[in-house]
């Protein structure tokens, strides 16, 4: 819960700006200590600026974090934008792959690696024309 009121104090201004309002949730019970947690707060930022870009103004992004069944930690981002190109999504996690006008196509691909470096991993849930989900996966530590 403190890892996602961290990403969500960083990315509210912004979001803010763009008219787009930030929902939160979190449970307590769910730990992530030191590197994992720095590393899965810069995935996460990406994830919600992402979302943020990507809902209409007035619209939403979700932010749930909580313990997975398995031991392992999971975190959700969820917009209701227009969903995900064909073509973004069939080469979702490579460099220089971007749906954005002026996009670089290097924040997925770098939070991609990001989360394997956590012990991880970031799944694309779902995108369609009610917005898109990005799930990330922490394993139990060993």
């Amino acid at each position: 819960a403190e890892l996602l009121e961290v990403v969500a104090s960083r990315v509210r201004p912004e979001l803010a700006r763009a008219g787009v309002s930030l929902e939160p949730a979190g449970e307590p019970a769910a730990r992530v200590d030191g590197r994992r947690a720095n590393l899965a707060m810069l995935v996460l930022k990406n994830l919600v600026q992402n979302a943020a870009e990507a809902a209409p103004r007035g619209g939403r992004v979700r932010l749930r974090g909580g313990a997975g069944a398995d031991g392992s930690v999971e975190f959700l981002v969820e917009d209701d934008g227009p969903g995900l190109p064909e073509i973004v999504r069939s080469r979702l996690f490579e460099p220089c792959v971007s749906g954005k006008s002026g996009g670089t196509g290097i924040g997925l691909a770098l939070s991609h690696r990001l989360a394997r470096q956590a012990g991880g991993r970031l799944e694309l849930v779902r995108s369609g024309s009610t917005g898109t989900c990005f799930r990330l996966v922490l394993d139990r530590e060993p």
